[in-house]
Protein backbone atom coordinates (compact mmCIF):
# COMPACT_ATOMS: atom_id res chain seq x y z
CA UNK A 1 0.00 0.00 0.00
CA UNK A 2 1.28 3.43 -0.87
CA UNK A 3 -0.02 6.91 -0.01
CA UNK A 4 1.18 9.75 -2.21
CA UNK A 5 0.80 13.51 -2.02
CA UNK A 6 0.53 15.44 -5.26
CA UNK A 7 1.06 19.20 -5.26
CA UNK A 8 -1.32 20.64 -7.85
CA UNK A 9 0.69 23.84 -8.36
CA UNK A 10 4.14 22.31 -8.74
CA UNK A 11 3.05 18.96 -10.18
CA UNK A 12 5.38 17.29 -7.67
CA UNK A 13 4.35 13.87 -6.38
CA UNK A 14 5.81 12.35 -3.22
CA UNK A 15 5.24 9.05 -1.47
CA UNK A 16 4.61 9.69 2.22
CA UNK A 17 3.72 6.18 3.35
CA UNK A 18 4.46 2.70 2.07
CA UNK A 19 3.73 -0.67 3.54
CA UNK A 20 4.56 -4.01 1.96
CA UNK A 21 2.11 -6.92 2.18
CA UNK A 22 -0.78 -4.60 3.05
CA UNK A 23 -4.30 -4.30 1.73
CA UNK A 24 -5.18 -1.09 -0.06
CA UNK A 25 -7.03 1.52 1.94
CA UNK A 26 -10.48 2.66 0.89
CA UNK A 27 -10.75 5.55 3.33
CA UNK A 28 -8.45 8.50 3.89
CA UNK A 29 -8.71 12.24 4.56
CA UNK A 30 -6.34 15.20 4.73
CA UNK A 31 -6.50 17.41 7.84
CA UNK A 32 -7.99 20.90 7.39
CA UNK A 33 -4.50 22.46 7.78
CA UNK A 34 -3.04 20.02 5.23
CA UNK A 35 -0.39 18.73 7.65
CA UNK A 36 -1.78 15.24 8.32
CA UNK A 37 -3.35 12.33 6.48
CA UNK A 38 -5.60 9.92 8.33
CA UNK A 39 -6.32 6.54 6.76
CA UNK A 40 -7.80 3.12 7.40
CA UNK A 41 -5.34 0.23 7.60
CA UNK A 42 -6.80 -3.28 7.51
CA UNK A 43 -3.81 -5.55 8.14
CA UNK A 44 -3.29 -7.28 10.53
CA UNK A 45 -6.36 -5.63 12.15
CA UNK A 46 -8.61 -2.70 11.30
CA UNK A 47 -7.01 0.51 12.56
CA UNK A 48 -7.25 4.26 12.09
CA UNK A 49 -3.76 5.54 11.27
CA UNK A 50 -2.28 9.02 10.83
CA UNK A 51 0.88 10.18 9.06
CA UNK A 52 2.33 13.65 8.43
CA UNK A 53 1.73 14.90 4.90
CA UNK A 54 5.44 15.71 4.75
CA UNK A 55 6.16 12.02 5.39
CA UNK A 56 7.35 10.11 8.40
CA UNK A 57 6.29 7.25 10.60
CA UNK A 58 2.57 6.41 10.69
CA UNK A 59 0.92 6.30 14.10
CA UNK A 60 -2.05 4.20 15.16
CA UNK A 61 -4.90 6.33 16.56
CA UNK A 62 -7.46 3.57 17.12
CA UNK A 63 -7.37 -0.19 16.86
CA UNK A 64 -10.72 -1.83 16.20
CA UNK A 65 -11.78 -4.86 18.17
CA UNK A 66 -11.95 -8.21 16.36
CA UNK A 67 -14.99 -8.27 14.10
CA UNK A 68 -15.29 -4.45 13.96
CA UNK A 69 -14.73 -2.55 10.74
CA UNK A 70 -14.26 1.06 9.73
CA UNK A 71 -16.48 2.18 6.84
CA UNK A 72 -15.85 5.90 6.37
CA UNK A 73 -13.93 8.79 7.90
CA UNK A 74 -13.75 12.58 7.73
CA UNK A 75 -11.69 15.27 9.40
CA UNK A 76 -13.91 17.95 10.97
CA UNK A 77 -12.95 21.43 9.68
CA UNK A 78 -11.72 23.87 12.32
CA UNK A 79 -10.86 21.08 14.72
CA UNK A 80 -8.47 18.25 15.37
CA UNK A 81 -11.27 15.68 15.43
CA UNK A 82 -11.75 12.77 13.09
CA UNK A 83 -15.22 11.30 12.65
CA UNK A 84 -15.59 7.72 11.49
CA UNK A 85 -18.28 5.12 10.91
CA UNK A 86 -17.94 1.83 12.72
CA UNK A 87 -19.67 -1.05 10.95
CA UNK A 88 -22.46 -2.82 12.76
CA UNK A 89 -26.17 -3.29 12.74
CA UNK A 90 -26.81 -0.40 12.61
CA UNK A 91 -23.59 1.45 11.75
CA UNK A 92 -22.43 3.95 14.36
CA UNK A 93 -20.84 7.38 14.09
CA UNK A 94 -17.79 7.84 16.32
CA UNK A 95 -15.22 10.61 16.78
CA UNK A 96 -11.69 10.75 18.07
CA UNK A 97 -9.61 13.75 19.06
CA UNK A 98 -6.19 13.91 17.46
CA UNK A 99 -4.75 14.98 20.83
CA UNK A 100 -6.13 12.46 23.35
CA UNK A 101 -6.81 9.58 20.90
CA UNK A 102 -9.85 8.54 22.95
CA UNK A 103 -12.69 7.28 20.69
CA UNK A 104 -16.16 8.55 21.63
CA UNK A 105 -19.45 7.30 20.27
CA UNK A 106 -21.93 9.93 19.10
CA UNK A 107 -25.69 9.56 19.36
CA UNK A 108 -26.06 8.90 15.63
CA UNK A 109 -26.44 5.38 14.28
CA UNK A 110 -28.13 4.31 11.08
CA UNK A 111 -28.37 1.32 8.81
CA UNK A 112 -25.64 1.41 6.12
CA UNK A 113 -24.36 4.88 7.09
CA UNK A 114 -21.15 5.79 5.20
CA UNK A 115 -19.40 8.40 3.01
CA UNK A 116 -19.02 11.19 5.57
CA UNK A 117 -18.49 14.75 4.32
CA UNK A 118 -18.35 17.88 6.51
CA UNK A 119 -19.58 21.30 5.44
CA UNK A 120 -16.67 23.80 5.57
CA UNK A 121 -18.19 25.39 8.72
CA UNK A 122 -17.61 22.08 10.58
CA UNK A 123 -21.13 22.22 12.03
CA UNK A 124 -22.97 20.16 9.41
CA UNK A 125 -22.27 16.62 8.31
CA UNK A 126 -23.59 14.94 5.17
CA UNK A 127 -23.54 11.19 4.73
CA UNK A 128 -25.06 8.42 2.69
CA UNK A 129 -27.32 5.87 4.30
CA UNK A 130 -29.69 3.26 3.02
CA UNK A 131 -29.59 -0.07 1.35
CA UNK A 132 -30.55 -1.79 -1.82
CA UNK A 133 -33.64 -3.91 -1.85
CA UNK A 134 -34.06 -6.72 -4.31
CA UNK A 135 -37.37 -7.31 -6.03
CA UNK A 136 -38.63 -10.36 -7.82
CA UNK A 137 -41.17 -9.78 -10.57
CA UNK A 138 -43.25 -12.45 -12.28
CA UNK A 139 -44.71 -11.74 -15.69
CA UNK A 140 -47.46 -13.91 -17.08
CA UNK A 141 -48.32 -14.38 -20.73
CA UNK A 142 -45.22 -12.51 -21.90
CA UNK A 143 -44.69 -14.66 -24.97
CA UNK A 144 -48.32 -14.31 -26.02
CA UNK A 145 -47.99 -10.49 -25.76
CA UNK A 146 -44.73 -10.55 -27.69
CA UNK A 147 -46.32 -12.35 -30.64
CA UNK A 148 -49.45 -10.25 -30.78
CA UNK A 149 -48.20 -6.75 -29.95
CA UNK A 150 -44.50 -6.87 -30.86
CA UNK A 151 -43.50 -5.20 -27.58
CA UNK A 152 -39.82 -6.02 -28.12
CA UNK A 153 -38.44 -4.25 -31.20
Amino acid sequence: MSIRIWNIQSGKEEEIYRRENAVRTNHMAVSPDGKWVVFHDRVPHHALMVVESAGGEAEELIRMKPGESLLSLAWRPGSREIYFVKGGNPNQLWRVSFEDKEPRRTNLSMRSMRELEFHPDGMRLAFYAGYLEAELWMMENLLRLERSEKIFK
